[in-house]
């Protein structure tokens, strides 16, 4: 597996390279970032919800607003926290939201402090800070972290999901 991403993927990311990270997995088309933090790398949470491999909770009406994506990780059991930093016996999430208000990504912290995430259907990385895929000036690319939610540590059903 290779260490790091292209250098036109890197360059979507202008934090990414000085922040630090490593890719984790090989390209993914199957889950994406919402599944991976929830610990469902099995399906697409998103549209089209009647495609197979596509999901959504019941629980949670579908449209793309922020205030949704709180809710799907609220249904998980998180909460809203008001930082980023490893709190023992706690697990985060980092929702970031583009400059029109709209939800983009999110990642999941691991136990060592670090953060994974899914870039959308290619790789899964590991990065030192959710800073790594906010926006630097003119590039966006994910936008910036809006909202951290924490729930107590769970343990992940399947040992092949544990990032590494």
């Amino acid at each position: 597996m290779k260490e790091r991403l292209s250098p036109n993927f890197e360059s979507q990311y202008p934090n990414l390279f000085d922040c630090g990270y490593k890719v984790t997995s090989e390209k993914d088309k199957k889950y994406n970032c919402v599944g991976w933090a929830a610990k469902r790398d099995e399906d697409w949470w998103w549209e089209p919800l009647n495609e197979p491999g596509c999901f959504w909770p019941k629980e949670v009406p579908f449209n793309h607003s922020f205030e949704n994506y709180i809710k799907v990780f609220e249904v998980l059991g998180y909460s809203k926290c008001d930082n980023p930093l490893l709190e023992d016996g706690y697990e985060k999430v980092a929702l970031f939201i583009d400059f029109f208000g709209w939800f983009t990504h999110v990642s999941h912290q691991l136990e060592d402090g670090k953060w994974t995430s899914k870039l959308g259907p290619d790789e899964d990385i590991k990065h030192n800070g959710t800073e790594a895929l906010e926006e630097k000036g003119a590039l966006t690319a994910y936008g910036k972290v809006e909202t951290l939610m924490k729930r107590k540590r769970q343990i992940w059903e399947n040992e092949n999901q544990k990032p590494k």
